[in-house]
């Protein structure tokens, strides 16, 4: 769990442990493609005391192993008092989790895209 899910969870004024499950998840283009992928995930959570309540989170970023897939179940902690506030425990990418060589492979391929992009002619 990174900070900000723990920041979250400490302002929650009612948390109970629950469930997120995938709806939708709609990847899109990153700049470094070839281990890491975002989605927009849209689903459910459920937890003891709260009504079933649709959540979108957006960006959802993993790595490609990690595909995230319709009908999938995720744990959450769920704000009884504001159920949209739920954290979900997906398999994130965060800055501080990378190896310096994935950090380093990712700022190249963002370099090799940006370079490109600039070699094109305009239109």
């Amino acid at each position: 769990m990174g900070l900000m899910d723990k920041l979250r969870r400490g302002r929650m004024k009612d948390p109970v442990e629950g469930e997120f499950t995938v709806a939708s998840a709609d990847h899109y283009v990153t700049a470094h493609m070839d281990y890491v992928m975002a989605f927009r995930v849209d689903g459910v959570v459920t937890a003891p005391g709260v009504p079933p309540t649709p959540v979108r989170r957006d960006p959802v970023t993993v790595r490609r192993e990690d595909w995230i897939q319709v009908g999938q179940v995720f744990p959450a902690t769920v704000d009884r008092a504001d159920p949209k506030r739920a954290v979900i425990a997906f398999p994130v990418v965060e800055n501080a989790g990378h190896s310096s060589s994935e950090s380093r492979r990712a700022a190249e391929g963002l370099a090799r895209q940006m370079a490109s992009e600039q070699e094109k002619p305009s239109s």
